[in-house]
């Protein structure tokens, strides 16, 4: 009887030691590691509560700050795009990127592009999915109001021309809002965004090796995935060239 309570004690005890291992708690844990200096530690530590599946963007920051003072600055940059990805407003990530990008050996001009694409993609990147998503039900209320002030005081010119004017303005931006959260869940669930990992990769003309070599990128560098066959994956570059380079050679963002 006594052997049972003792085993069931320790059990116990156990779990509770189990349960107090927060995420939350190994991410401080980690935090300590990283002020004191000891940044392989850190991101030991950093990637074992990344492999349990909390996949917050304070996370994916602080795995890339332990790649930039550890020196790997390709995998810093994948970490700071994927922070990017969940907090897409955030200066400090921005920065971090901005500066990581500095050690990479491709210094490729992008492709220009008009005004107003480009303030299109910079409203676009101001929230993330889930922002834009609220935003969308947030406007959808402001509409309703919009209604109901047209109906409840619909005997009023100026109330009817105010709500009116509401109504026509929200529906239009949540309708707006709505399309900006697809796209924006479709880029973070598709991961059709890599960083090239390997020292220098060949792409090819064709996916096979036997494909006509056409230029040389070196890791760093950010790639948009057009398509994929088995094996290969064709890609395009910031200047607007596209080729096959094999899967092993990138990491999806």
């Amino acid at each position: 009887m006594m052997k049972k309570i003792i085993v069931l004690t320790l059990a116990i005890v156990f779990s509770l030691s189990l349960l107090a291992q927060t995420p939350e708690i190994q991410f401080e844990n980690a935090n300590d590691l990283y002020k004191k200096g000891e940044f392989q530690k850190a991101l030991t530590k950093y990637q074992e509560i990344e492999k349990e599946g909390y996949m917050q963007s304070d996370l994916l920051f602080n795995i890339g700050n332990s790649y930039y003072k550890l020196s790997d600055f390709t995998h810093a940059i994948l970490y700071y795009e994927k922070a990017l990805l969940q907090d897409p407003s955030n200066k400090n990530i921005a920065y971090n990127l901005k500066m990581a990008n500095q050690y990479i050996v491709d210094k490729v001009e992008p492709i220009q592009t008009v005004l107003v694409i480009k303030v299109k993609n910079k409203i676009i990147q101001m929230l993330n999915s889930t922002q834009w998503s609220y935003l969308s039900i947030v406007l959808f209320t402001v509409f309703l109001l919009g209604l109901a002030l047209l109906l409840i005081y619909g005997e009023s010119v100026k109330s009817k021309k105010l709500g009116l004017t509401i109504s026509i303005f929200s529906i239009i931006l949540c309708i707006s809002s709505v399309v900006i959260a697809r796209d924006q869940y479709l880029r973070e669930t598709l991961h059709l965004e890599a960083i090239i990992t390997k020292p220098s990769v060949t792409v090819k003309g064709a996916p096979s090796k036997t494909g006509i070599k056409l230029f040389i990128i070196h890791e760093g560098i950010k790639i948009q995935i057009t398509d994929s066959i088995e094996g290969w994956k064709e890609v395009k570059i910031p200047d607007g060239n596209t080729g096959w380079v094999p899967n092993e050679t990138m990491e999806r963002i």
